[in-house]
C-alpha cells in the first residue's frame, strides 16, 4: 500500500522550494480536517479516499509554467487554462499529475483535488469537504469565524470561504475564476436567514404544550461563530420548565443541557435556549446584555 505521505514529502523536497515543509504541514493539517469534518456532519464519504485528496490536493503545487504548459500538451487540454491565475494551476492541473505519477484514476479523489480552490457549483461531498477542509485547517490564521461555522454548518462555510475569497481577489485586482462565482452563486443560499428550526423550537415548548412564556428571538450570527440563535423565554413553574426541556430533548437531540435551580440551558448547537423563572430572567438580565443583538420577530 502507498504511503502518501512519503510520497508527497519526497515530491515536496524535490522541488527544492523553500516553502516546501510548510506545505507539506500544511496537506497534512488539511487531511486531518477532511476527516473532522466528516465525523462532525457524520457524511457518509470513506475515511480513506478523503485522506488521500486531502493530502495530495497540493500534490502540483510547486510546478512551473513550463510544467503547466507540458501538461497542457501532453493532455490536449485547451490552452486557455493556462490563462487563469497561476495560483490555481495547481489545482486545476494537479488531477493529471497525481494520475500519471502515482496512478490514481479514481475520478472523485481527481476532480477534489480539481476544484478545492476554485470550488464550482453543486459540488459533491467529497469536494465540499475538502473545499472546506483547505481553508479551515488548523495552521491557517485569521480564519477562526470560518473554522468554528464549519463544525456546525458546513454547507454555510462554503459560502462564506467563497464570498471571502472573491471579495479578496477583487480588493487585489486579481482575476476571478468563473467556476467560483458560480459555485458562490449556488451556496449563496445557505446564507439566506432560516427560521424553520426556530418555529419548530417554539412550537415545541408554546404552540403544542404552553409551557413558557414571552419568547425573545435573537440573531447572533454577527456577534459569534460558535452559535446562529438565542432564544430567551419566560416559564411560569419549575415543573414547566422541566418538562419544556424534556420536550426539546425528545424532539432535538441536544448537544447538552444544563440545568440550575431555577433555570435551564438547552444547546442545540446552532440554537441556545436558555428558560427561566420570571424572576430568574429579570435577575440574570440577559435580555439586557442581548440589547445591541437584532431581534427576530416570528409571525
Amino acid at each position: 500500500m502507498i504511503n502518501y505521505k512519503e510520497v508527497l514529502l519526497k515530491k515536496f523536497q524535490e522541488s527544492n522550494n523553500p516553502k516546501a515543509i510548510k506545505r507539506y504541514e500544511h496537506s497534512l493539517c488539511v487531511a486531518k480536517r477532511a476527516v473532522e469534518i466528516i465525523k462532525e456532519h457524520n457524511l457518509n464519504i470513506d475515511i480513506k479516499k478523503a485522506e488521500t485528496a486531502a493530502l495530495l490536493h497540493d500534490y502540483a503545487k510547486f510546478l512551473t509554467m513550463d510544467d503547466f504548459f507540458e501538461i497542457v500538451k501532453e493532455n490536449n487540454l485547451p490552452s486557455e487554462i493556462l490563462e487563469n491565475d497561476y495560483i490555481i494551476l495547481h489545482a486545476l492541473l494537479g488531477p493529471y499529475v497525481i494520475k500519471k505519477e502515482l496512478g490514481i484514476e479514481d475520478q472523485e479523489i481527481l476532480d477534489a483535488v480539481k476544484y478545492h480552490t476554485t470550488g464550482k457549483a453543486n459540488m459533491d461531498p467529497l469536494q465540499e469537504v475538502l473545499f472546506v477542509a483547505d481553508f479551515t485547517e488548523e495552521l491557517r490564521p485569521n480564519v477562526e469565524n470560518i473554522r468554528e461555522i464549519s463544525k456546525r454548518d458546513y454547507k454555510r462555510a462554503i459560502a462564506l470561504i467563497l464570498e471571502y475569497t472573491i471579495n479578496l481577489l477583487i480588493s487585489r485586482k486579481r482575476k476571478i475564476n468563473p467556476l467560483s462565482l458560480e459555485a458562490f452563486d449556488y451556496y449563496r443560499k445557505y446564507l439566506v436567514l432560516d427560521l424553520s428550526k426556530i418555529k419548530k423550537v417554539v412550537k415545541t415548548i408554546e404552540d403544542d404544550h404552553n409551557l413558557v412564556k414571552d419568547i425573545k428571538v435573537y440573531d447572533a450570527r454577527q456577534n459569534t461563530p460558535y452559535y446562529d440563535f438565542v432564544i430567551i423565554a419566560t416559564s411560569p413553574s419549575l415543573r414547566q420548565m422541566k418538562a419544556a426541556a424534556n420536550y426539546l430533548k425528545m424532539e432535538f437531540a441536544p448537544r447538552m443541557i444544563e440545568d440550575g435551580d431555577f433555570w435551564v440551558l438547552i444547546d442545540l448547537n446552532d440554537i441556545i435556549i436558555h428558560i427561566f423563572l420570571e424572576e430568574q430572567r429579570e435577575y440574570y438580565g440577559l435580555d439586557k446584555l442581548l440589547k445591541d443583538v437584532p431581534e427576530i420577530e416570528l409571525d
